[in-house]
């Protein structure tokens, strides 16, 4: 019995880790993608070392067919956008303002 609770309560703690990091990134995106907050092209050279590490290892077939910035009425960085072309089709992934991937 007590057994089987416990393989309970380890699961819904781990659901309870995934839903909240979910919730997280969540808010990031909604962050990034504001309606009053301005998205420019950037050129591929200009993203942070983050962003093209991430790339560079995650997707080396893949080529850069545009890239953002996204900026507050501050002017701001609030985050980056890239749009890949890939042998898959064309993959959209969207970046904080210090380079960490929020969506995939």
């Amino acid at each position: 019995m007590k057994r089987g609770l416990l393989i309970i309560g380890l699961a819904l703690s781990g659901i309870t880790a995934v839903t909240l990091n979910a919730a997280i990134q969540n808010e990031i995106v909604n962050a990034i993608s504001n309606n009053k907050d301005k998205r420019i092209e950037i050129k591929a050279d200009e993203l942070p070392v983050e962003v093209a590490k991430h790339l560079t290892e995650n997707y080396k077939e893949a080529q850069i067919s545009k890239s953002y910035k996204w900026v507050n009425e501050a002017g701001a960085i609030v985050g980056y956008e890239v749009v890949l072309n890939s042998g898959a089709g064309e993959i959209t992934l969207k970046y904080g303002p210090k380079g960490e991937l929020v969506k995939e």
